[in-house]
């Protein structure tokens, strides 16, 4: 009798898995996601002058790990869609995104090392919270929550640049020594990457949603 029990085991496994797969998947993005958002949130705690106490290597790690395990999930996620009774709903672009997001805030991190001018503190502050607002609404999505707000995403990144626009204007960036002017440039260019690679992963995420339904 044991090898009708283990054919039954076996037509349960295919059966149970494919939706536990997606799930794992789910929860690992979420994961990730929050993990993200925190790191840009205590940026946002310490340009508005409280003390940071982040341990920002530790949350790279943890981070790192974190997409590891995502990746894996998406291997067993796509071996079962290969038993053709899963729909697989997370394309392998959604990774690839979240390990941009990750290099974006490894370069926010670098660029926020040292002081920054006053002027453009308060603009940074708001825009990464808008950003981490966004990442965690766009992993919740995927997990049946609200559709996140794009618009108001869109319109702290507009107020950051308009910001930006202002002290190259009145030529605050020339007046800076040299490791000032790099910190500014390099946190300009890492929040322009990260709200292009934050509005990717809200399209991808849009995708998989639309998919499952």
């Amino acid at each position: 009798g044991g090898s009708v029990g283990s054919l039954v085991g076996v037509a349960a496994t295919l059966l149970i898995f494919p939706a536990r797969a997606h799930a794992s998947v789910v929860a690992s993005i979420q994961k990730i996601a929050g993990l993200q958002a925190s790191i840009l949130e205590s940026h946002v705690t310490a340009l508005r002058g409280a003390p940071d106490a982040t341990d920002y290597l530790k949350a790279q790690d943890d981070l790192r790990a974190a997409l590891a395990k995502l990746q894996t999930a998406m291997t067993e996620a796509d071996r079962e869609s290969a038993t053709r009774l899963s729909d697989r709903s997370v394309s392998d672009a959604l990774p690839r995104t979240l390990w941009r997001l990750r290099n974006d805030t490894v370069m926010v991190s670098r660029a926020l090392r040292g002081p920054l001018p006053d002027a453009i503190g308060p603009a940074a502050a708001d825009m990464l919270e808008a950003s981490s607002r966004f990442l965690r609404a766009s992993a919740d999505f995927l997990a049946g929550g609200p559709k996140p707000d794009r618009i108001a995403f869109a319109t702290a990144h507009q107020a950051f640049q308009t910001c930006f626009e202002g002290l190259r204007e009145k030529g605050v960036t020339r007046d800076l020594e040299f490791d000032g002017a790099a910190r500014v440039f390099g946190l300009v260019f890492a929040i322009e990457n990260l709200f292009s690679n934050l509005g990717d992963f809200e399209e991808r995420i849009e995708e998989a949603v639309a998919q499952k339904d």
